[in-house]
C-alpha cells in the first residue's frame, strides 16, 4: 500500500498528527517562558534544598554568631520573614501561570497521542479490509 492510496491519504488529513511541542512554543509570549522558567526552577529539589540550606544558614548565623554580627535578631527574625513573603508573593503568581501553562501543554501532547491513536485505528483498519480482499482473491484463484 503506497503513500498515494486515496483512502490512506483521506485518513492522514482527517487526523493530522504534528508535535504538539513546535504549536505549543509558537503561542509562548515572553512572560509565558519567563513563568515557565520559574516554575522549573522552584519545582526542583535543588531549588528547595538551596533555599532550606540559606534559611537555616540565615537564622543559625541570627542565633549563633557574635552579637556585633548579627542583623536579624533571634527570635523573630522579622528580616527573613519579611524577605520570604515578598519571595512568595512575587513567585505565586508566576508559579501559577507556569503550572496553567504546563497544563495546556500536557493537554495538548495528550490530544496528539489521541489523534495518533485514531488515525492508527484507522490505518489498521484499512489494513485488515485490504487484507481480506487479498485472501478473497486469493481463494478464488485456488478455485479455479
Amino acid at each position: 500500500m503506497s503513500e498515494h492510496h486515496p483512502r490512506l491519504h483521506a485518513i492522514r488529513q482527517r487526523f493530522p498528527v504534528e508535535h504538539p511541542e513546535h504549536r505549543h512554543q509558537q503561542h509562548l509570549t515572553r512572560l509565558d517562558r519567563i513563568a515557565l522558567a520559574f516554575t522549573s526552577i522552584t519545582g526542583d529539589v535543588r531549588f528547595f534544598a538551596t533555599a532550606g540550606v540559606l534559611i537555616l544558614g540565615w537564622m543559625l548565623w541570627n542565633s549563633a554568631a557574635p552579637r556585633p554580627f548579627r542583623f536579624d535578631p533571634f527570635p523573630a527574625f522579622l528580616i527573613l520573614l519579611g524577605a520570604t513573603k515578598l519571595v512568595q508573593l512575587l513567585f505565586m503568581p508566576l508559579i501559577m501561570v507556569g503550572q496553567h501553562l504546563e497544563s495546556k501543554r500536557a493537554k495538548a501532547h495528550a490530544e496528539t497521542a489521541h489523534r495518533a491513536a485514531l488515525r492508527s485505528a484507522e490505518e489498521t483498519e484499512l489494513v485488515l479490509t485490504r487484507l481480506d480482499e487479498i485472501e478473497a482473491l486469493l481463494k478464488e484463484r485456488r478455485s479455479e
